[in-house]
Formats: C-alpha cells, sequence, structure tokens
C-alpha cells in the first residue's frame, strides 16, 4: 500500500503506511525507509526525512545515485546532514564491494 500510495503522490497516505509498518515490525526492506525520506520530504519535513534517509543507510540502502536523483529532497541540499548521508551511502556501497 505504501508503494502505491507513493506512486499516486499521495504522500501523507504514504507516510501513514510506513509509520504503522515501522511501528509493527523493526527490520524492514531499505527502500522502505527511503521510500518514507522522499514522502517526508515531498510533504516539506526536513528532520523526518533526514531520520529516514539515514535509517535508510541503517537497513542497507546505498544508492547515492538515485537518491541524489529525487527532486523531493532538494530541500535538505543546502544541509551538511545531506552530504553527511550521502557520504555514509558512498562508504557503504564501497564496504559492500569488497
Amino acid at each position: 500500500m505504501g508503494w502505491y500510495h507513493f506512486r499516486h503522490g499521495e504522500y501523507a497516505k504514504t507516510t501513514q503506511y510506513y509509520e504503522r509498518v515501522f511501528a509493527q515490525r523493526a527490520e524492514n526492506p531499505d527502500y522502505y525507509y527511503h521510500l518514507a525520506a522522499v514522502a517526508w520530504a515531498a510533504q516539506g519535513n526536513a528532520e523526518k526525512a533526514l531520520q529516514y534517509l539515514n535509517a535508510a543507510v541503517d537497513h542497507g540502502w546505498t544508492n547515492a545515485t538515485w537518491t541524489e536523483r529525487q527532486k523531493q529532497f532538494s530541500i535538505l541540499h543546502s544541509t551538511t546532514e545531506w552530504d553527511a548521508v550521502r557520504a555514509r551511502m558512498r562508504q557503504a556501497a564501497a564496504a559492500a564491494q569488497r
């Protein structure tokens, strides 16, 4: 359901769905957290977007290039946290290739 709402631009419904999922279980796929981050950013909530971007990395997300292409994250571009989370993604990707 989260993906459905996301694809239809229903970002508030997307975040509501994923918040329920995260409350029900501790382990979820990395892309769930990334989608939640995009949806929060689309709603203008930079703090939640960064929280979920970091959670995505914590759960294995390494695709910094994909993340950088998401226009919703433009609200983060002037922050040091944006640079830090992208660096974490790149470090995780490099570690996975070793």
